[in-house]
C-alpha cells in the first residue's frame, strides 16, 4: 500500500493517539449507520462519515494537530471573511484584516469580529503572514493577485472565491487564475467554495451530520495547513484532489445556490451543503 509522509511543517505535528480516537469513533458510527448511496450530494438532512478505506486510514494516521497560532492575512471583509475570522480567531490563531482602508474598517471589523482582530495595509497584512485567505469578490482577485505577487509568492494562499459567470467555458478556474497571476512560488489552495457564509458557525447541522468543506491544491504541505484550519473550525476536510478539481468546484456553486433556492425551503435557504459519501 502506497502512503503518502507527513509534510514536514513547523507549526503543526503528528498525534497518532488522537488520529487513533478519531478513527475509530468514525468507523464506529458507520458501521452502524451505513447507507449504500455514493458520490456527492446536496444535503439538508441526516448523513454519515463513511467506513474509512486504507488510504484514508493512512490520511487519519497523518492527523494534524497545530503547535501554535498560524498568522492568518484575511483579505476582504465579507460575510465569508468575517465568519471564517471568527472561527480562527476563537481557535486561538492571529488574525490579521488586509484593508486598502484600516482606519475606515478598524471599528467594523472589531465589532464584527472581536477585540482580538488586527487591521493594517494590504501590504503589511501579507508581510506578516503565514496564510493568506482571499475574499475578495472575484472580480478584484487577479488583479490583486499579480500586485502583491511578490508578498504572495511561498505563502499559503486560500482562494475561497467564486467566478460564477466569469469562467463560464470550464477551461481554468478562479484558483489557477490565481496562481497563474502570482507565478513561480505560488502555493494556492481552493478551499470553502462549496460553503454557505450563515453555517460557517454551524459545522453540525440540524440533523447531526459534520459538514464537509472541499479543498484541492498542487504544493502538499500547503494543503495539509489548510486542512487544519478547516478542522479546526468543525468541518470534515475532504481532500478533491490537485487544483485542476477547482474547476468542478467553481461549477457546484451556481448549482448549489440554485438548488437552495428552490429546494431549501421557507426559512431554510443558504443552510444546505454538499456531502460527499461512500457505502
Amino acid at each position: 500500500m502506497l502512503r503518502t509522509p507527513l509534510p514536514q511543517i513547523p507549526r503543526y505535528a503528528r498525534d497518532d493517539g488522537l488520529a487513533e480516537r478519531g478513527f475509530q469513533q468514525s468507523l464506529t458510527i458507520s458501521k452502524r449507520k451505513r447507507r449504500s448511496s455514493r458520490g456527492c450530494r446536496l444535503s439538508s438532512g441526516f448523513s454519515l462519515t463513511p467506513t474509512l478505506s486504507r488510504w484514508e486510514r493512512g490520511v487519519w494516521d497523518s492527523h494534524l494537530v497545530r503547535r501554535s497560532a498560524v498568522r492568518l492575512a484575511i483579505i476582504g471583509t465579507g460575510k465569508m471573511a468575517t465568519g471564517l475570522a471568527r472561527g480562527w480567531l476563537k481557535a486561538s490563531h492571529d488574525v490579521t484584516f488586509g484593508s486598502r482602508d484600516p482606519a475606515g474598517r478598524r471599528d467594523f471589523l472589531i465589532k464584527e469580529v472581536g477585540p482580538g482582530v488586527s487591521v493594517e495595509t494590504h501590504a503589511a497584512a501579507l508581510d506578516s503572514a503565514e496564510c493568506v485567505v482571499l475574499a475578495l469578490p472575484y472580480a478584484e482577485v487577479e488583479q490583486f493577485s499579480a500586485r502583491h505577487a511578490a508578498l504572495l509568492r511561498g505563502r499559503v494562499v486560500m482562494d475561497i472565491t467564486n467566478p460564477f459567470d466569469a469562467l463560464p467555458d470550464n477551461r481554468t478556474s478562479g484558483p489557477e487564475v490565481t496562481a497563474r497571476a502570482i507565478g513561480d512560488g505560488a502555493r494556492v489552495v481552493a478551499a470553502f467554495k462549496t460553503n454557505f457564509s450563515g453555517i460557517l458557525a454551524r459545522p453540525v447541522d440540524a440533523a447531526g451530520t459534520v459538514r464537509d468543506v472541499f479543498y484541492c491544491g498542487d504544493d502538499v504541505p500547503a494543503k495539509a495547513v489548510v486542512r487544519g484550519l478547516i478542522e479546526e473550525l468543525g468541518f470534515r476536510a475532504v481532500d478533491c484532489g490537485p487544483l485542476l478539481a477547482a474547476r468542478v468546484l467553481d461549477g457546484m456553486v451556481p448549482l448549489m445556490v440554485e438548488m437552495d433556492r428552490r429546494l431549501g425551503g421557507p426559512g431554510r435557504t443558504r443552510r444546505a451543503h454538499w456531502k460527499f459519501e461512500t457505502p
